[in-house]
Parts: C-alpha cells; sequence; structure tokens
C-alpha cells in the first residue's frame, strides 16, 4: 500500500474510534436516565409522607411526593412571570407557607393564573384558607442565573426562582427546596385556585438515536477510507 492509502486508512479507523466512543458514551448516558426514571417513578408511585418526615438530603428528595400541613404566608408571596397555559399568559404563584412539624418554612408553587401580561396579578383574588393541608412535590432550586432574578413590572414579579435573593426578603429561613401542589390536593373548586401543576413528563431522551448515529458515521468512515484505498489502487494499477 502507498503512504497516502496508510494515511486514509489511519484516518478512517481514527474517525471510527472516535464515533464509537460517543456512540457507547450516548448509550451509558441512557441507561443512567433509565436509572434516574426508575427512582423518580417509584417515588412518584409511592404514597405521599408527611414533610416531617424527610429528613435526606434536598438532592435525594426530588418528585418526592409529600402531605403538607400547616398555614399560608401571603403576605410575602411573588409571581414567576412569563408562564403560559394551554397558550395563555400567566404567571406561577410562589408562597411561603408555615409547615407544621418542621423549623423551616418552604416556598410552594401553587400553580398558574392568568395574567394578560404574564407578569402582575391580583394575589388577593388567588387567596385560600389560611391553614390548610395538601399534597406536593419536592422540586429542586435551579442554580443562580446571571441576569437580575427580579423583573422590573412589579416588585413582586420574578423572573426565576433565586433562593439566595428570596431568602433576603423573607423573615425566617426556608428549606434547601421547593414544593410544587399537586392536582388532586385542596378542597377548592379549581376555578377557586390557581391551576396546579402536575409531575413532569419524563422520558430516556433522545441518547438512542444519537448513539444510532454516531455508529453510522463510524461505519461510514470506515466505508469510506476503504472506497478511497481501492480507487487509489485501481487508479495506480491503471
Amino acid at each position: 500500500m502507498r503512504m497516502r492509502q496508510w494515511v486514509a486508512l489511519l484516518i478512517g479507523v481514527l474517525v471510527a474510534a472516535a464515533c464509537i466512543r460517543l456512540g457507547f458514551w450516548q448509550l451509558d448516558r441512557r441507561a443512567d436516565r433509565s436509572a434516574h426514571n426508575d427512582t423518580v417513578h417509584a417515588r412518584t408511585a409511592a404514597p405521599p409522607v408527611p414533610l416531617s418526615q424527610l429528613g435526606l438530603p434536598a438532592d435525594s428528595l426530588q418528585y418526592q411526593r409529600v402531605l403538607v400541613r400547616g398555614q399560608w404566608d401571603y403576605h410575602h408571596e411573588l409571581a414567576l412571570t412569563g408562564r403560559s397555559h394551554n397558550g395563555s399568559p400567566g404567571v406561577h404563584i410562589i408562597t411561603p407557607f408555615i409547615p407544621n412539624g418542621i423549623e423551616n418554612a418552604v416556598l410552594v408553587n401553587r400553580g398558574w393564573v392568568y395574567a394578560p401580561d404574564a407578569a402582575v396579578i391580583d394575589f388577593d383574588r388567588w387567596r385560600v384558607e389560611d391553614s390548610t393541608a395538601f399534597i406536593a412535590y419536592v422540586e429542586l432550586f435551579p442554580p443562580p442565573g446571571e441576569r437580575s432574578p427580579r423583573s422590573t413590572r412589579s416588585p413582586r414579579s420574578w423572573h426565576r426562582i433565586d433562593t439566595a435573593a428570596i431568602s433576603r426578603d423573607l423573615p425566617y429561613a426556608i428549606e434547601p427546596y421547593y414544593l410544587v401542589a399537586l392536582p388532586d390536593s385542596g378542597a377548592l373548586p379549581a376555578a377557586d385556585r390557581p391551576a396546579r401543576l402536575a409531575i413532569p413528563a419524563i422520558g430516556t431522551g433522545p441518547h438512542l438515536s444519537y448513539a444510532v448515529q454516531w455508529f453510522a458515521f463510524a461505519t461510514i468512515a470506515l466505508v469510506g477510507s476503504m472506497i478511497l484505498i481501492w480507487r487509489d489502487r485501481r487508479t495506480g494499477s491503471g
């Protein structure tokens, strides 16, 4: 074989090896995602536990269903802007809750309400009973962002939940997670309270299709290099 044929073969093998490695990496990510999904399914299928009985690191509690009893603090609630529901603009109402049985307060996403500008609402319109019990699931705070979490539309409007910034506005400490009230909780009709949010659907993601693509690229690299070598040999012998 000529030098350029060896070079073509080497390049093809190196490219194929890299693609195969990326393909197996995608399969590993799919396996990790499946294991995570199994954990999530187990948590969402299990009966809700009293909030006071969690007692685990926050990052191991996501999607755990809990039963919460206590009182709302409507004086410090806020609105998450730019949240849509069935194509309509609105906000999510985040209300501090003082639960029975634990020392700290906890933020609760009470759900979506309509707002024409997706930013400003009448909070008094959506107040329910002061003391209540409901079922929710545990959600983790998002990582801090670069821009300010506050909206300029209203002092009580926020672009995102920022645990450090919100904590500075509260007269008490909060738990290192927040809760999302589920649709099957609460005694009031849906029209008299924010539209509750469901646990997000989870899937295995596109990792399998990405793996197939990388394996296909590996095949193309090997076959392509062989074709180049074959053509070069035919040209040289001709």
